[in-house]
């Protein structure tokens, strides 16, 4: 069985490992937050990205929403780039499914806004949801960005 790492130690991470554990050994995952490194996602440890200088593997399947700059980030540090295999968002979104009650809990959060004179915006898979298809929830999130 083919080793591989995964790049990416959140939700999307984790989908990505739900879609492949069967396919290929999962030897961790990387991430850039220091704060994740050392700790595990499903019983597997999370490394910082300078470990995959230091170890053998077949792909790093990037499992993130910022994959383009974390693999030129990958280049940069001599990481061979047909081991790198940037996981298709859409292999995964399929899968998701809408969460009942997201409206409701959306609305709630803007009255809070509201009252409290707080500025937002959509964000990220909201933003391209709402230009592109008119669903802010298509990608199973919404993001709302505050400027702080």
């Amino acid at each position: 069985m083919k080793k591989a790492f995964i790049y990416g130690a959140g939700y999307y991470g984790e989908l990505v490992y739900k879609k492949i554990k069967h396919k290929y050994k999962i030897n961790g995952f990387i991430d850039s937050n220091k704060k994740k490194e050392g700790k595990y996602l499903k019983k597997k440890k999370i490394y910082s990205p300078d470990y995959l200088t230091k170890v053998n593997y077949d792909y790093i399947f990037i499992a993130s929403m910022w994959s383009l700059e974390i693999k030129k980030t990958l280049v940069k540090k001599k990481i061979n780039n047909e081991k790198i295999v940037v996981f298709p968002i859409s292999e995964i979104q399929k899968k998701i499914k809408k969460k009942k009650g997201w409206k409701k809990i959306l609305k709630n959060i803007l009255e809070i806004f509201k009252k409290n004179k707080i500025n937002y915006y959509l964000d990220h898979s909201a933003l391209l949801g709402c230009i592109r298809d008119k669903d802010i929830y298509k990608f199973g999130d919404i993001d709302i960005a505050v400027k702080f």
